[in-house]
């Protein structure tokens, strides 16, 4: 069934860089994605893609860009969705998705994990972690800054390569 459709089916291998990385052997065909879609699955742009289980991926993030589309996901990987952006911290779902990758995160994520009979696993304790913020408001817009433009550069790249895929019938991954 694998790398016979068109639909990307995500695993834990494929979340790099901040990015949902696309496996041309993993596709699979439409009927497939909607046979095991779930609505909680559902994607939005700035969703934050979160491993949860796996050897040693746990804490690993990308983030769900407008030029992704569908995707489906295996069980591995849960979805980070700010409610508001509006927020009492100024955390935006750039500075989160940074957050999370920061070491001061991975060490608790560490601590965190507990082993299944087969796999290593953080369950729902992801929601114990304590999100950095700098003390220093400068040092934090920049952090926020920054990682913003770099989303931003990622998701033109996204967007010229979709149109090239479009315009041009042009065959990339």
């Amino acid at each position: 069934m694998k790398g016979t459709g068109d639909i990307p089916y995500i695993r834990v291998k494929d979340i790099v860089n901040w990015q949902p990385y696309i496996d041309i052997t993993s596709l699979i065909p439409n009927e497939e994605y909607e046979r095991l879609y779930n609505v909680k699955k559902s994607l939005k742009p700035k969703d934050i893609l979160y491993v949860s289980r796996g050897s040693y991926r746990i804490g690993s993030v990308a983030m769900v860009s407008p030029y992704d589309g569908k995707m489906l996901l295996t069980r591995e990987i849960i979805i980070i969705r700010m409610k508001d952006e509006q927020n009492n911290y100024g955390i935006t779902p750039e500075y989160l998705l940074y957050a999370l990758s920061h070491r001061f995160v991975w060490e608790q994520t560490k601590n965190k994990v507990f082993y299944e009979p087969c796999l290593p696993n953080i369950d729902d304790r992801w929601q114990e972690i304590l999100i950095p913020i700098p003390n220093d408001k400068k040092i934090y817009e920049s952090i926020k800054r920054n990682v913003a433009g770099i989303i931003k550069q990622q998701w033109n790249s996204k967007q010229n390569l979709s149109l090239l895929r479009e315009e041009h019938d042009v065959f990339l991954v």
